[in-house]
């Protein structure tokens, strides 16, 4: 009998303390917050964070949701702590807090429903107060969410504001470079996602991106190489097009070291082909090695590298390694391994 009660009393005590988080409204949890730093004398910066936060600082209030979004100066990390304080100073106006908090709503995080509508009125918030992430975002939001209203003329407004440099700079955050906006609006006006293509736009574009020689965007170092190679916008120019490639394959864009690896390959230089095309493939030598290709790896490489290891050419045959990265091309939907195994 004794058992029960105290069970009893543990679920009546636990039951009273849910209710009692319920209870609480929105602005009490925010100030439980503060208080609880506040209570942490060993917590000097977010203390006087705290202290300005609860006088109605907003960028206190937003400073202090990124020492609980990033576990840092003192603060035990905590998403669900950091999405209220950044809702609190995304609704007192803050830009960047309306940044964070778009980005929450949009994966989902710290507690927060996936909730693109609400991410996208965050984001629109933010850049219409020149936050150059959230322009950013929202001309990636027409790609990806094609169910908002609108988005697709406002998004390439907003990737034309970054392009011409619209946009307030913020030296405290690492800025994500023009060059991104600039490629995105390349490869819409190629004419991708409904948008009507304009092919001396979005090669200028294309040129923008690359020209600000930033190395964050080596995808468009390694979409010139091919526009070189190819002839598309300009005249074609196979050492030009090597150049491109090397600049991005150096920065692990796996396409460019497939490019390059498959242009040797092709001349017969199997020895230099056949490291970038296993790189490409994102093939490891061994499974604790981290898998550092940016973006994406190569179908086609790993075609021409099963190859490689079929004929022994910059490696020793390998029949079984052969028969993989082949199955893995074919995976990867690449035309020439689909054919080949449909004849197996």
């Amino acid at each position: 009998m004794k058992q029960l009660d105290l069970r009893l009393l543990i679920l009546i005590v636990f039951q009273l303390f849910v209710s009692s988080i319920k209870s609480q409204t929105y602005d009490e949890r925010i100030n439980e917050i503060m208080n609880s730093v506040l209570r942490n004398d060993k917590q000097q910066s977010p203390r006087d964070l705290a202290e300005k936060a609860k006088n109605g600082d907003m960028d206190a209030m937003f400073e202090l949701g990124v020492c609980y979004r990033k576990g840092n100066r003192g603060v035990e990390g905590d998403q669900s702590k950091a999405a209220l304080l950044f809702k609190k100073a995304a609704d007192n106006g803050h830009a960047q807090a309306q940044y964070y908090i778009a980005s929450y709503y949009e994966n989902g995080l710290g507690g927060l429903p996936i909730d693109s509508v609400a991410a996208y009125r965050y984001y629109t918030l933010a850049a219409k107060q020149g936050d150059p992430y959230s322009m950013i975002q929202l001309g990636e939001y027409y790609i990806t969410y094609k169910g908002v209203n609108n988005a697709k003329e406002e998004c390439l407004q907003w990737l034309e504001r970054i392009s011409e440099g619209k946009y307030v700079r913020n030296e405290d955050e690492e800025f994500r470079s023009v060059s991104d906006a600039e490629y995105i609006l390349y490869y819409l006006y190629q004419g991708n996602e409904g948008i009507a293509p304009n092919t001396s736009l979005s090669m200028s574009y294309l040129l923008k991106a690359v020209n600000h020689g930033d190395d964050s965007t080596p995808e468009a170092w390694n979409e010139l190489g091919e526009c070189y190679l190819n002839g598309k916008g300009v005249g074609k120019n196979k050492q030009k097009a090597i150049e491109w490639f090397k600049k991005a394959a150096d920065l692990n864009c796996g396409l460019a070291q497939g490019n390059l690896g498959i242009i040797y390959y092709n001349e017969g230089k199997y020895d230099e082909a056949f490291p970038l095309l296993r790189k490409a493939a994102g093939e490891k030598d061994d499974e604790n090695d981290p898998f550092d290709i940016q973006f994406w790896p190569s179908p086609k490489a790993m075609r021409i590298l099963s190859a490689c290891y079929k004929y022994g050419r910059g490696t020793k045959v390998d029949a079984v390694k052969g028969e993989y990265w082949m199955a893995e091309a074919a995976k990867n939907k690449e035309k020439n391994a689909l054919e080949l195994m449909k004849d197996k």
